[in-house]
């Protein structure tokens, strides 16, 4: 289906999503990129891909497009990714609003790459967007989780890697 690319809804003809089975995977688009060999997860008919679409501001226009995507392992029990945009909110927005963008600005916990475990289930956030002058007005956040039993060193090299394959084309 997405070789067929005159039957993708129009939204598709910026992105490329490519994949070979037991080998690797790749997302990119102008806003981000993710890459992975099956080494790091495997690639597979039953792997399962979400692409998570909103609206949002790019420039003076307001744009539907991919604000993130979930990719997750075969079978119960296995590893998933998310990578997710995150818009700086206007002065008018609400409270929490503002105030969840000042801790992910500061990468204030869970969003500093502690892992956090849970009756067996490890988690790992962070933002991936570079810290410094001028304040972004784009934020990129991953979280890795491995819901078998796996030490938090384990799941932090884990997301090491992962923070590895994601490119960001804005800020």
């Amino acid at each position: 289906y997405l070789a067929q690319r005159s039957l993708l809804p129009a939204i598709f003809a910026n992105i490329d999503i490519s994949f070979d089975y037991e080998t690797s995977f790749l997302y990119k688009s102008a806003r981000f990129q993710l890459g992975y060999e099956n080494a790091l997860q495997q690639v597979a008919a039953t792997s399962v891909l979400s692409l998570l679409f909103g609206f949002f501001p790019d420039g003076n226009r307001v744009v539907w497009d991919v604000a993130g995507l979930v990719i997750q392992e075969p079978g119960p029990g296995g590893r998933s990714l998310l990578v997710k945009r995150e818009v700086r909110p206007t002065a008018s927005s609400a409270a929490d609003v503002r105030s969840g963008w000042q801790n992910m600005l500061e990468r204030k916990y869970p969003l500093d790459g502690s892992v956090v475990m849970s009756a067996g289930t490890a988690r790992v956030s962070g933002i991936l967007t570079e810290p410094g002058p001028p304040p972004p007005d784009v934020l990129y956040g991953l979280t890795y989780q491995n819901e078998a039993n796996q030490t938090a060193a384990e799941a932090s090299a884990e997301f090491a890697k992962w923070r590895y394959n994601v490119k960001l084309f804005e800020r």
